[in-house]
Protein backbone atom coordinates (compact mmCIF):
# COMPACT_ATOMS: atom_id res chain seq x y z
CA UNK A 1 0.00 0.00 0.00
CA UNK A 2 1.08 3.56 -0.59
CA UNK A 3 0.28 7.21 -0.11
CA UNK A 4 1.73 9.42 -2.85
CA UNK A 5 0.81 13.08 -3.26
CA UNK A 6 2.25 15.30 -6.00
CA UNK A 7 1.44 18.94 -6.64
CA UNK A 8 2.28 21.63 -9.18
CA UNK A 9 2.03 25.28 -8.07
CA UNK A 10 3.55 28.68 -8.90
CA UNK A 11 6.52 27.62 -6.76
CA UNK A 12 7.30 24.66 -9.04
CA UNK A 13 6.42 21.02 -8.54
CA UNK A 14 6.77 18.69 -5.54
CA UNK A 15 6.26 14.97 -4.90
CA UNK A 16 5.67 13.34 -1.52
CA UNK A 17 5.38 9.67 -0.55
CA UNK A 18 5.50 7.31 2.40
CA UNK A 19 8.21 4.61 2.42
CA UNK A 20 6.70 1.46 3.95
CA UNK A 21 6.68 -1.75 1.91
CA UNK A 22 5.00 -4.98 3.02
CA UNK A 23 6.99 -8.23 2.80
CA UNK A 24 5.05 -11.49 3.25
CA UNK A 25 7.01 -14.38 4.78
CA UNK A 26 4.59 -17.27 4.99
CA UNK A 27 1.83 -16.14 7.32
CA UNK A 28 3.94 -13.32 8.75
CA UNK A 29 4.05 -9.75 7.47
CA UNK A 30 7.16 -7.60 7.76
CA UNK A 31 7.62 -3.96 6.83
CA UNK A 32 10.73 -2.41 5.36
CA UNK A 33 11.59 1.09 4.26
CA UNK A 34 11.92 1.69 0.51
CA UNK A 35 12.09 4.76 -1.71
CA UNK A 36 8.78 5.40 -3.46
CA UNK A 37 9.91 8.70 -4.95
CA UNK A 38 12.99 8.56 -7.17
CA UNK A 39 15.13 11.27 -8.76
CA UNK A 40 16.63 10.75 -12.21
CA UNK A 41 19.47 13.27 -12.68
CA UNK A 42 19.89 12.37 -16.37
CA UNK A 43 16.46 13.90 -17.04
CA UNK A 44 16.14 16.07 -13.93
CA UNK A 45 12.75 14.54 -13.14
CA UNK A 46 11.09 12.77 -10.24
CA UNK A 47 9.01 9.60 -10.37
CA UNK A 48 6.74 8.40 -7.55
CA UNK A 49 5.43 4.83 -7.60
CA UNK A 50 2.21 3.34 -6.27
CA UNK A 51 0.63 -0.10 -6.44
CA UNK A 52 2.49 -3.31 -7.23
CA UNK A 53 6.15 -3.23 -6.15
CA UNK A 54 7.40 -5.64 -8.83
CA UNK A 55 7.13 -6.00 -12.57
CA UNK A 56 7.72 -9.55 -13.84
CA UNK A 57 9.84 -10.31 -10.77
CA UNK A 58 11.88 -7.10 -11.12
CA UNK A 59 11.54 -4.46 -8.40
CA UNK A 60 9.76 -1.44 -9.84
CA UNK A 61 12.58 0.93 -8.86
CA UNK A 62 15.15 -1.18 -10.72
CA UNK A 63 12.86 -1.40 -13.74
CA UNK A 64 12.42 2.38 -13.80
CA UNK A 65 16.17 2.96 -13.53
CA UNK A 66 16.72 0.66 -16.50
CA UNK A 67 14.03 2.33 -18.60
CA UNK A 68 15.31 5.82 -17.80
CA UNK A 69 18.76 4.78 -18.99
CA UNK A 70 17.27 3.25 -22.14
CA UNK A 71 15.27 6.40 -22.84
CA UNK A 72 18.34 8.59 -22.49
CA UNK A 73 20.33 6.38 -24.86
CA UNK A 74 17.66 6.29 -27.56
CA UNK A 75 16.15 9.78 -27.37
CA UNK A 76 19.21 12.05 -26.89
CA UNK A 77 17.13 14.05 -24.43
CA UNK A 78 19.47 16.53 -22.84
CA UNK A 79 18.17 19.14 -25.30
CA UNK A 80 14.44 19.86 -25.56
CA UNK A 81 13.33 17.20 -23.08
CA UNK A 82 9.56 16.72 -22.97
CA UNK A 83 7.68 15.12 -20.09
CA UNK A 84 4.95 13.99 -22.48
CA UNK A 85 7.49 12.03 -24.53
CA UNK A 86 8.84 10.22 -21.46
CA UNK A 87 5.31 9.55 -20.17
CA UNK A 88 4.35 7.95 -23.48
CA UNK A 89 7.60 5.96 -23.49
CA UNK A 90 6.86 4.56 -20.02
CA UNK A 91 3.28 3.63 -20.90
CA UNK A 92 4.44 1.74 -23.99
CA UNK A 93 7.16 -0.13 -22.09
CA UNK A 94 4.85 -0.99 -19.19
CA UNK A 95 2.49 -2.53 -21.75
CA UNK A 96 5.30 -4.45 -23.41
CA UNK A 97 6.60 -5.79 -20.09
CA UNK A 98 3.18 -7.13 -19.12
CA UNK A 99 2.07 -8.33 -22.54
CA UNK A 100 -0.67 -5.73 -22.89
CA UNK A 101 -3.19 -4.90 -24.17
CA UNK A 102 -5.42 -7.84 -23.26
CA UNK A 103 -9.15 -8.35 -22.90
CA UNK A 104 -10.47 -6.03 -20.19
CA UNK A 105 -11.77 -8.78 -17.93
CA UNK A 106 -8.40 -10.59 -17.93
CA UNK A 107 -6.34 -7.63 -16.73
CA UNK A 108 -5.71 -7.55 -12.95
CA UNK A 109 -2.70 -5.23 -12.54
CA UNK A 110 -2.96 -2.12 -10.37
CA UNK A 111 0.02 0.24 -10.39
CA UNK A 112 1.19 3.59 -11.65
CA UNK A 113 3.74 6.38 -11.47
CA UNK A 114 3.65 10.14 -11.10
CA UNK A 115 6.22 11.87 -13.32
CA UNK A 116 7.23 15.46 -12.55
CA UNK A 117 9.84 17.91 -13.79
CA UNK A 118 10.34 20.68 -16.33
CA UNK A 119 9.70 20.77 -20.06
CA UNK A 120 12.70 22.22 -21.88
CA UNK A 121 13.87 23.75 -18.60
CA UNK A 122 10.93 26.18 -18.68
CA UNK A 123 7.51 24.94 -17.62
CA UNK A 124 6.97 22.62 -14.64
CA UNK A 125 4.78 19.66 -15.50
CA UNK A 126 3.06 16.72 -13.83
CA UNK A 127 2.04 13.48 -15.55
CA UNK A 128 0.50 10.14 -14.56
CA UNK A 129 1.06 6.68 -16.07
CA UNK A 130 -1.21 4.00 -14.61
CA UNK A 131 -3.30 0.88 -15.04
CA UNK A 132 -6.20 -0.51 -13.03
CA UNK A 133 -7.98 -3.89 -13.07
CA UNK A 134 -10.10 -4.39 -16.19
CA UNK A 135 -8.31 -1.63 -18.14
CA UNK A 136 -6.72 -3.18 -21.24
CA UNK A 137 -3.45 -1.23 -21.12
CA UNK A 138 -1.51 1.55 -19.39
CA UNK A 139 -2.77 5.09 -19.81
CA UNK A 140 -0.18 7.83 -20.15
CA UNK A 141 -1.87 11.03 -18.95
CA UNK A 142 -0.10 14.29 -19.81
CA UNK A 143 -1.90 15.74 -16.80
CA UNK A 144 -0.56 19.29 -16.42
CA UNK A 145 2.29 20.20 -18.76
CA UNK A 146 1.94 23.89 -17.95
CA UNK A 147 -0.17 25.25 -15.08
CA UNK A 148 -3.05 27.33 -16.49
CA UNK A 149 -3.12 30.95 -15.37
CA UNK A 150 -6.51 30.51 -13.66
CA UNK A 151 -5.32 27.63 -11.42
CA UNK A 152 -3.27 28.27 -8.26
CA UNK A 153 -2.21 24.62 -8.25
CA UNK A 154 -3.10 21.05 -9.17
CA UNK A 155 -2.40 17.78 -7.40
CA UNK A 156 -2.43 14.02 -7.98
CA UNK A 157 -3.04 11.58 -5.13
CA UNK A 158 -2.80 7.80 -5.31
CA UNK A 159 -2.30 4.70 -3.23
CA UNK A 160 -5.11 3.84 -0.84
CA UNK A 161 -7.19 5.93 -3.20
CA UNK A 162 -10.73 5.51 -1.83
CA UNK A 163 -9.75 6.56 1.70
CA UNK A 164 -7.37 9.22 0.41
CA UNK A 165 -10.07 10.73 -1.81
CA UNK A 166 -12.57 10.75 1.06
CA UNK A 167 -10.25 12.40 3.59
CA UNK A 168 -8.52 14.92 1.36
CA UNK A 169 -11.43 17.38 0.76
CA UNK A 170 -12.29 17.43 4.46
CA UNK A 171 -8.74 17.85 5.74
CA UNK A 172 -7.63 20.32 3.06
CA UNK A 173 -10.78 22.37 3.64
CA UNK A 174 -10.01 22.64 7.35
CA UNK A 175 -6.42 23.52 6.47
CA UNK A 176 -7.46 26.44 4.26
CA UNK A 177 -10.01 27.70 6.80
CA UNK A 178 -7.44 27.63 9.61
CA UNK A 179 -4.88 29.42 7.44
CA UNK A 180 -7.36 32.22 6.75
CA UNK A 181 -8.18 32.39 10.46
CA UNK A 182 -4.50 32.91 11.28
CA UNK A 183 -4.06 35.54 8.57
CA UNK A 184 -7.08 37.52 9.76
CA UNK A 185 -6.31 37.23 13.47
CA UNK A 186 -2.55 37.83 13.32
CA UNK A 187 -2.27 40.27 10.42
CA UNK A 188 0.30 42.56 12.04
CA UNK A 189 2.58 39.62 12.84
CA UNK A 190 2.69 38.12 9.34
CA UNK A 191 6.03 38.11 7.51
CA UNK A 192 7.15 36.87 4.08
CA UNK A 193 8.21 33.22 4.06
CA UNK A 194 11.96 33.15 3.51
CA UNK A 195 12.07 29.67 1.93
CA UNK A 196 8.63 28.99 0.41
CA UNK A 197 9.75 25.81 -1.39
CA UNK A 198 10.88 24.24 1.88
CA UNK A 199 7.75 25.31 3.74
CA UNK A 200 5.45 24.06 0.98
CA UNK A 201 7.36 20.76 0.84
CA UNK A 202 6.92 20.35 4.58
CA UNK A 203 3.22 21.12 4.20
CA UNK A 204 2.82 18.58 1.38
CA UNK A 205 4.75 15.90 3.27
CA UNK A 206 2.72 16.53 6.41
CA UNK A 207 -0.45 15.48 4.59
CA UNK A 208 1.05 12.15 3.65
CA UNK A 209 2.32 11.78 7.22
CA UNK A 210 -1.13 12.62 8.60
CA UNK A 211 -2.82 10.06 6.34
CA UNK A 212 -0.35 7.41 7.51
CA UNK A 213 -0.95 8.28 11.17
CA UNK A 214 -4.72 8.09 10.75
CA UNK A 215 -4.43 4.56 9.36
CA UNK A 216 -2.06 3.62 12.19
CA UNK A 217 -4.36 4.95 14.94
CA UNK A 218 -7.25 3.04 13.33
CA UNK A 219 -5.34 -0.17 14.07
CA UNK A 220 -4.08 -0.98 10.57
CA UNK A 221 -0.56 -2.49 10.40
CA UNK A 222 2.15 -0.33 8.87
CA UNK A 223 1.07 -0.89 5.27
CA UNK A 224 1.71 2.83 4.86
CA UNK A 225 4.09 4.85 6.98
CA UNK A 226 7.75 5.06 8.00
CA UNK A 227 9.68 8.11 6.74
CA UNK A 228 7.97 10.54 4.38
CA UNK A 229 10.14 11.95 1.60
CA UNK A 230 9.54 14.99 -0.57
CA UNK A 231 11.29 15.84 -3.83
CA UNK A 232 10.73 19.43 -4.94
CA UNK A 233 11.77 21.33 -8.05
CA UNK A 234 11.89 25.11 -7.60
CA UNK A 235 11.10 27.74 -10.24
CA UNK A 236 14.58 27.28 -11.71
CA UNK A 237 14.12 23.48 -12.04
CA UNK A 238 16.58 22.82 -9.21
CA UNK A 239 15.82 19.62 -7.25
CA UNK A 240 15.68 19.65 -3.45
CA UNK A 241 15.15 16.69 -1.09
CA UNK A 242 13.36 16.80 2.26
CA UNK A 243 12.56 14.03 4.73
CA UNK A 244 10.17 13.65 7.66
CA UNK A 245 11.50 10.66 9.65
CA UNK A 246 9.56 8.35 11.91
CA UNK A 247 9.12 9.61 15.46
CA UNK A 248 11.76 8.14 17.78
CA UNK A 249 11.55 7.78 21.54
CA UNK A 250 14.33 9.51 23.47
Amino acid sequence: MTFVLSEITRLGVAMSSDSSETIERGTKEEFREVAKTLYFPQLNIGVSTWGEAELNGIEINDWLQSKCKEYCQTKKVRINFELASFTTFLAEHFDAALGLPVADQEQTHHLGVHVAGYNDGQNPGLCHVFIEPHKPSFEGQHTILSLPIHLPGYHLRNGIYKEFAFLWPALSGIDESFRLLIRHGWTEHLKPITDPVKVHSEWLGSWVKQMCLITKTAGLPEYVGKAVRVLAFDQHARPRWFQMPEMLEQ
